[in-house]
């Protein structure tokens, strides 16, 4: 990829400065990212991604009622970069100056985000093994939601957000029992030890009762290095299905929908690249036939500065989606309650990023 990304003059240049000047006051060895590269990556997720809207034809073609044209805000996607990629200050800095949000892993990545500008709000916590500092921190911190892997763990949340008198809110991550075989690397398939098993998840989680963790929907992190646009289609299906049952099967509000990750890139010869033209028109179908959600996507495009991976999120927020209440209108007004146009959960369920 350097002949894409640096020019060759009198000697090598990055985003047209030569690396000559660099090395004045870069000691070697040292690493060289390109701003331009990660301007471009994130605006292509963006542009494929973040203007989602009805038109008269869609109305008539999905069936929606006439109100639902134009009333969507216009940005449903928002990208999620995952400081665990790269935890550079500089790239966090720069994303955060794009309009991107942060996915954390750790205390540390979590103090970087808030350093770089992230608000708690448009921070997630997630990954196994969290400790009672991690979870401490979290909670102190408020962020937007906690990714619970266990009932250990969300028992544990609990108490840590009721002695901190904070309420805070909590994604479920599942193991689907989809299968990925394309992909370079599968999280889902069968039972694993990340997360609850997508067949025991409602008897384990539907008896707790929780004051202060406030279940807001899924996560599901299906692959990574995925490639193939066909698997990831059939995954938004699979996870919003998947994310509507929980959500009325163990009693939430839906307010998010993470959908996991990995989009690809085509490091190796005849690999092709991820064909984010489909995808984008096949969660436009999506949304227009469940235009109660909007989707966040959090990306990775921190990786080397240049791989365009992204995470999947969908989230119902009505303090950022004033047309919530006027859905909600519609479909009080409505007998059958299962017209695309007003179509919710029959018992809301949590739904995240």
């Amino acid at each position: 990829m350097l002949e894409n990304y640096f020019v060759k003059r009198r000697g090598f240049c990055v985003d047209d400065v030569d690396l000559e000047e660099v090395l004045k006051f870069c000691p070697t060895p040292c690493y060289l990212y390109s701003s331009r590269v990660i301007r471009e990556k994130y605006n292509r997720l963006r542009q494929a991604f973040g203007e989602v809207r009805t038109t008269k034809d869609e109305v008539r073609t999905f069936g929606l009622r006439t109100s639902h044209f134009g009333l969507r805000p216009s940005h449903f996607f928002e990208v999620f970069y995952s400081l665990k990629a790269n935890p550079n200050p500089a790239i966090a800095r720069l994303l955060h100056s794009l309009g991107a949000h942060a996915e954390v892993s750790s205390v540390g990545e979590l103090k970087l985000a808030l350093d770089a500008g992230f608000t708690p709000p448009d921070i997630v916590f997630v990954g196994p093994g969290k400790t009672s500092d991690d979870l401490t921190f979290a909670v102190q911190s408020r962020v937007y939601a906690i990714v619970a892997e266990s009932v250990a763990e969300l028992q544990l949340i609990e108490r840590i957000a009721a002695e901190a008198g904070r309420p805070i809110g909590v994604l479920l991550r599942i193991n689907t029992r989809e299968h990925a075989a394309s992909a370079a690397e599968r999280m889902v398939g069968g039972p694993s030890k990340f997360g609850f098993d997508e067949e025991t998840v409602v008897d384990q989680v539907r008896p707790l009762q929780f004051k202060f963790a406030r279940l807001k929907g899924v996560q599901v992190y299906s692959a990574s290095q995925v490639l193939d646009p066909g698997f990831i289609c059939a995954h938004l299906d699979i996870v919003l299905a998947l994310a509507l049952r929980l959500s009325s099967e163990i009693g939430f509000p839906l307010r998010c929908i993470d959908f996991g990750g990995g989009f690809g890139v085509p490091y190796e010869t005849g690999d092709q690249e991820l064909d984010l033209a489909r995808i984008s028109r096949h969660v436009r179908k999506l949304l227009i036939q469940n235009p109660i959600f909007g989707i966040r996507d959090r990306g990775n495009s921190g990786r080397a500065g240049s791989d365009p991976n992204a995470d999947w999120r969908c989230r119902k927020d009505a303090g950022r989606m004033q047309e919530m209440q006027e859905l909600q209108e519609l479909q009080d007004r409505c007998a059958c309650r299962k017209c695309n146009s007003c179509i919710l959960p029959a018992s809301p369920a949590s739904f995240l990023h």
